[in-house]
């Protein structure tokens, strides 16, 4: 047994609900089984409700495959777990005290569907896609979760609005950045925006520009940046390169004075206005600025003006697909990806599910789980 189960099971309320018995045998009403909480910190489940001796109980429940891990995982010293109103756990094999109570538990083992449990079996499977075998089975639920997908990450994107205080130009600086910044050097690219805002950079002639973020980047040993990564790439994403990059497309658009064009510009006119200036940039690293940049920033300016966000995915849908490991992957196992929607939404997919080993948070798992399967050679090893 394991507790990704057993969230699956107390989320799709795979247990009875009326008049259980708790372990020490008094009854309860589960009236909500409250909402998952997809994040690691905090309680498993907000909000839920239960109805335990004449008294409704409002707040989070709390799963685990034994009792006693509730000690294990350090829960007895995190505030955020006092106001649990429910244990809920495989094997009750001790009781659990939080702030001075004795919390309510409730052992579900007899309640388990022993044949859908067998179907389950995803977590042990160590290939990255468990469901590779059977995808082309679930292509409606494959193509629902890429879209899902897609937008979560989009919407994601509208926190860094929030922490710009609804500043556009300055949210567009910082994702600039970020692309730039690719994998590896994300976390040095976003330190290095915290420490000089675009408006400092913008008040410094353009061509004086490199060589002020240069000096003051760590990249020359002189700083105290020690998160800059200089291996692990091809040689085009060399942190030298990416930052002279940076710099051309802000000396090319103006983010302070230009915000118009780039909230609303397609790929071939953003292309365009990047190449008037000399030394022209690669067209794969204008498409993938374009892609994580001014996609993501023209979305966030659709959600902020009440659309959906839904416009940016015809100029998506517009561009070529990206080539990479992910891409690869899913393009070996006949998924179609015909265009750079198609790779963003199972990147994005495998990003947000499928590398944590979330199955059971996506159709595709949910249907196989469901599937009847007497054999014991099930994919779901």
């Amino acid at each position: 047994m394991n507790e990704n189960y057993l969230h699956y099971v107390w989320m799709n309320k795979r247990v009875p609900s009326i008049q259980i018995k708790l372990t020490d045998n008094r009854k309860i009403d589960i009236l909500n089984f409250g909402y998952y909480n997809r994040s690691a910190a905090g309680p498993d489940f907000s909000m839920g409700i239960i109805h335990l001796e004449g008294t409704d109980l409002f707040g989070p429940i709390e799963l685990h495959v034994k009792s006693s891990d509730w000690y294990k995982h350090g829960h007895q010293n995190d505030p955020s777990y006092n106001n649990v109103i429910l244990h809920v756990v495989y094997e009750h094999d001790e009781e659990v005290i939080q702030n001075g109570r004795v919390l309510p538990s409730l052992e579900i083992a007899s309640y388990i569907d022993v044949i859908h449990y067998k179907n389950y079996r995803l977590s042990s499977d160590k290939h990255i896609l468990p469901c590779r075998d059977s995808i082309h089975k679930h292509q409606n639920e494959l193509e629902e979760m890429k879209v899902e997908a897609l937008n979560q990450k989009l919407m994601s994107k509208v926190n860094i609005f929030l922490d710009q205080n609804r500043n556009m130009s300055a949210v567009y600086y910082k994702l600039l950045a970020v692309s730039c910044g690719s994998g590896l050097n994300k976390k040095a690219f976003d330190e290095l925006t915290e420490r000089y805002s675009l408006n400092t950079l913008m008040k410094i002639s353009k061509q004086n520009r490199f060589n002020f973020l240069l000096d003051r980047s760590g990249l020359l040993g002189n700083r105290g940046n020690d998160n800059w990564e200089f291996s692990g790439f091809y040689p085009a994403g060399h942190p030298m390169i990416r930052l002279k990059q940076f710099i051309h497309v802000l000396n090319a658009i103006d983010p302070l004075n230009e915000l118009d064009f780039i909230l609303n510009c397609d790929f071939s006119v953003f292309k365009k206005k990047l190449n008037v200036i000399d030394d022209p940039l690669p067209l794969n690293f204008i498409r993938h600025i374009f892609i994580n940049t001014v996609i993501p920033l023209q979305f966030i300016h659709g959600i902020a003006h009440g659309s959906d966000g839904s416009n940016v995915f015809p100029k998506l849908k517009a561009l070529p697909s990206e080539s990479n490991r992910i891409v690869r992957m899913w393009k070996d196992l006949g998924v179609s990806i015909e265009n750079a929607y198609d790779s963003q939404s199972v990147i994005a997919l495998y990003n947000s599910l499928c590398n944590e080993k979330k199955c059971l948070s996506c159709g595709v798992g949910n249907a196989l789980v469901k599937e009847p399967n007497d054999t014991e050679d099930c994919i779901f090893l």
